[in-house]
């Protein structure tokens, strides 16, 4: 594994409604077979492995993510569709977002 950090991060609007700009904080390039978690304060993990043939870009959404109080939903905006991961705890913010953003629920996992 092989870790970037930009000394400035990158800076883009994502979002005008909701007034959003995200930071491209860096790059971790993985090599075959490695796993990399990501977590915050609130220990909300997120895995994603590297594997020959691609990647695995969620844990197990019926078990690891559940463990961790996260729920998968596939979402459209026109014609771009996301896989989120939504903290349970959290569904009224979230319900609000996607609101905002229009967003269309396709399916919860």
């Amino acid at each position: 594994m092989k870790v970037y950090k930009r000394i400035k991060p990158r800076k883009f609007l994502v979002s005008k409604k909701n007034n959003i700009i995200l930071k491209d904080v860096g790059k971790i390039f993985l090599n075959e077979n490695e796993n990399l978690t990501i977590t915050c304060k609130e220990q909300k993990d997120f895995e994603i492995c590297r594997k020959e043939w691609g990647y695995y870009a969620t844990p197990s959404l019926n078990f690891r993510l559940k463990k961790k109080g996260l729920k998968a939903v596939l979402v459209k905006q026109k014609l771009k569709y996301f896989i989120l991961l939504v903290d349970v705890r959290k569904r009224k913010k979230f319900k609000d977002y996607i609101k905002i953003e229009n967003y269309k629920i396709i399916k919860w996992f």
